[in-house]
């Protein structure tokens, strides 16, 4: 149960895959790499005859609502040459018109029925992929059918008349013209180098202008002719439904879609290695902030099988290592780094990436380039440590606890993407319950010496790509490629030490302090419970059960900012901040954060206009040191 928890006082209140490789029916078949990984048995999955796939699936978050998503499997990328913006143009051109919602129609009726464009009707066209997005009401089946006929409408349907075609090619010009800012300009030389000698550089969604200015309404139906079509179609249903009723309307409404006799076939753009590093500086007058990223490319592998799991699990720990890493490091004396990430993931269908990188004091690109390389050298060399790895192994597991624990509350939205997924890239999807049993099986059993052997091939010297971002200034010094590369080169021979974990055997709070009591208890309406406690705190409890296993917390006095003088108003806006960032009782925030390593907790100060105080979340079992941490904060900040 979610518990809200508001704290008064009487001065300061208290308070992870290869394209088009769908995961099949469920099958039991084992292999080297172990058992497949059969879809959620929670989910009706299965294709139509004519080839289109559909996941159907009930969940009651939020209740009395459905998630729909036609999701089909084409993108730019599969744009000819004089088609370039074509698949986002077709997307705009879907909410313009169909055959049984013309003009408007569809935005008036969803409208109607107290769905918003924009937040419960939307599409989004990338590289690869062209997803549309329904959210409607299922307290009335009419509703529910109504929506299955728009998605139907957009896969085969699609109104494309020269006079729509006209009146969107302004808004397209207007929206591309709208994002040539900083931003864009700079992503842009930066797709160029992280994707170079593969097709996607050239195939960004939004699109030439050149040909978004004279494109006509024959080329563009030539597109949604070859593409749209129901072998690279798949349909999700997730929400407040029965699923045989809607298998049966599928069947109905898009099972009679016609399948082509002779599909173009729907290739994979790879991108290719590189030996040496590729790197790509770029420098705009209008950029307000620097930062560097380092991505290590790697080839997508199939995730169907338990042992695919039990890699995407090592990999979790190896990324969990390094940001507890990365974070320490920027947190020293000197660190060049304002915050630091990373991560790993899809760049693009035929691109897997691992990546470091971080927000750069400006006029320190060069030194924080080094230090990045220079850690990943640490890491190459000497690997990890057996603390660290006993630390990520807790987080893995406290977190897919938690996540089990919340299984019941997850919005339909978060599973719709998943299938989206499993669609898409095969991404195995076998529940949450399968998930945690993986993580409870493999988890203890994988080693340090693995993991260490297996660090060259996260981070190897080949495939690497280092993105630039900074302001165009006389002010800063920009480095030069030459310089850049000599980074990577000088690194190889840097002498370097075994990493050294500052973490302490030492309890959060060695001494419990002497407790106070409840004096007056109240009852309130809605549920809610005041306790008064014998040093003036006021306490309001309010059960909820928005969350199975969460307590939320906020503590607050009023006064804030604005009681601050004039000459103070700097540092007490930035007090939080700074209590936050430097550890407490004694404690460095390296150290802190390791000693609650698998706690499910956060507290943290603030300060706004009108109000002082604390936020927190934790669950049920970590409470103590919930609010241990706000004594502690009180105590010995």
């Amino acid at each position: 149960m979610r518990r809200t928890m508001f704290l008064f006082l009487p001065v300061l209140l208290v308070i992870l895959i290869m394209a088009g490789c769908q995961t099949a029916a469920p099958d039991t078949a084992r292999t080297e790499r172990g058992e497949l990984l059969s879809l959620d048995p929670q989910v009706t999955y299965g294709k139509l005859s004519n080839g289109l796939t559909y996941y159907i699936r009930v969940n009651h978050k939020p209740e009395g609502r459905a998630e729909l998503r036609l999701a089909v499997n084409t993108g730019s990328v599969l744009e000819d040459d004089d088609q370039r913006g074509i698949a986002h143009f077709l997307e705009h051109l879907a909410f313009n018109g169909t055959l049984h919602f013309k003009k408007d129609a569809l935005i008036d009726y969803m409208e109607s029925i107290g769905m918003r464009f924009g937040g419960d009707l939307n599409a989004y066209t990338s590289w690869d992929e062209t997803v549309y997005r329904l959210q409607v009401p299922t307290d009335d089946k009419e509703k529910l059918v109504t929506a299955l006929l728009i998605l139907e409408d957009w896969a085969h349907n699609i109104s494309i008349e020269p006079e729509e075609v006209e009146k969107e090619r302004g808004v397209i010009i207007e929206e591309w013209r709208a994002d040539r800012g900083a931003d864009e300009r700079i992503q842009e030389q930066h797709v160029a180098a992280a994707l170079s000698g593969s097709r996607y550089p050239s195939r960004r969604a939004i699109g030439e202008m050149s040909i978004i200015e004279k494109v006509t309404a024959a080329t563009i139906s030539r597109f949604y002719r070859d593409w749209y079509r129901p072998d690279l179609m798949s349909v999700i249903v997730v929400g407040d439904v029965d699923p045989v009723w809607v298998k049966q309307q599928l069947e109905e409404k898009l099972g009679k879609i016609t399948a082509p006799s002779s599909p173009r076939p729907r290739a994979n753009f790879p991108v290719p290695g590189n030996n040496q590093p590729i790197i790509s500086i770029a420098a705009d007058p209008e950029a307000t902030g620097s930062s560097i990223r380092i991505y290590f490319k790697h080839e997508p592998t199939a995730f169907t099988h338990e042992m695919d799991y039990r890699d995407l699990i090592i990999e979790y720990l190896v990324f969990n290592i390094l940001d507890e890493r990365l974070t320490e490091l920027s947190q020293k004396s000197g660190s060049p780094f304002s915050s630091v990430y990373n991560g790993v993931g899809r760049y693009v269908r035929t691109l897997h990436v691992g990546l470091v990188g971080g927000e750069v004091k400006n006029g320190q690109v060069k030194e924080a380039v080094d230090s990045l390389l220079a850690e990943v050298e640490r890491i190459r060399r000497f690997g990890f440590l057996p603390s660290e790895l006993a630390r990520a192994k807790q987080n893995a597991l406290s977190g897919m606890e938690q996540a089990y624990a919340e299984r019941d509350k997850r919005e339909s939205d978060r599973l719709a993407a998943e299938y989206i997924r499993n669609y898409m890239e095969g991404e195995a999807a076998p529940g949450i319950e399968k998930e945690t049993e993986l993580y409870k099986k493999f988890v203890p059993e994988i080693t340090l010496a693995e993991i260490n052997s297996l660090l060259k091939d996260f981070f190897p010297e080949q495939n690497r790509v280092l993105l630039v971002a900074m302001p165009d200034s006389p002010d800063l010094k920009k480095p030069s490629l030459q310089e850049l590369t000599e980074s990577f080169r000088i690194v190889k021979n840097m002498t370097l030490s075994a990493w050294v974990d500052d973490a302490v055997n030492s309890p959060l709070l060695p001494t419990t302090p002497a407790p106070g009591r409840i004096t007056t208890t109240l009852a309130h309406n809605n549920g809610i419970t005041e306790w008064i406690l014998s040093n003036g705190v006021h306490v309001l409890l309010k059960p909820t059960d928005y969350k199975n296993d969460e307590i939320i917390m906020r503590a607050f006095s009023p006064g804030g900012l604005s009681l601050v003088p004039d000459d103070l108003y700097v540092p007490a806006s930035t007090a939080s901040g700074l209590v936050t960032e430097s550890g407490i009782a004694g404690f460095t925030k390296s150290q802190l954060d390791k000693i609650l390593t698998g706690k499910e907790l956060s507290v943290a100060p603030f300060m706004d206009d009108l109000y002082e105080g604390f936020t927190g979340a934790t669950r049920p079992a970590d409470i103590r040191e919930m609010f241990e941490l706000v004594y502690l904060y009180f105590t010995s900040p």
